[in-house]
């Protein structure tokens, strides 16, 4: 995620800024990506609903298992629960920073794969008005 500086790897830069300000908690770069990751799939699925964001998630990590094929035990799951699951067996398994760089890796696929679709300038006004009814929804 740090030397692309495509459309998607730069919203994704931006998500991951937001979570780590967002996320009291946060005292890593890891949890900001996993809380950027988790926050981005739910907005997501609420906005392209639940087929058509499985689809975008199936193939997004499809492509992003090439390079880090430890995702292919990233548990997806439904709302209301996180919607990635499986974090702490992989962390014990692969190490927290490697589990961090998967979960990047799978963002910035599934914002270009999206980008591709609907466009960038579309899918940074997707996340960020359904960024806004996240928060919302979080009171």
């Amino acid at each position: 995620m740090k030397g692309d500086d495509s459309s998607a790897a730069l919203l994704a830069r931006e998500l991951v800024a937001r979570a780590a300000k967002v996320t009291a908690t946060s005292t890593t770069s890891g949890d900001s990506i996993r809380a950027a990751s988790e926050r981005t799939c739910r907005v997501l699925s609420r906005s392209l609903g639940a087929s058509g964001f499985h689809a975008l998630l199936t193939r997004s990590l499809e492509q992003a298992r090439q390079e880090h094929p430890l995702l292919v035990d990233l548990r997806v799951r439904k709302l209301p629960e996180a919607m990635l699951g499986g974090l702490p067996e992989l962390d014990a398994a692969h190490g927290g920073p490697a589990v961090d760089a998967a979960l990047g890796a799978m963002l910035v696929v599934l914002l270009e794969l999206l980008g591709r679709l609907i466009g960038d300038d579309m899918v940074a006004r997707l996340v960020d008005q359904a960024d806004t009814n996240d928060d919302e929804d979080d009171r």
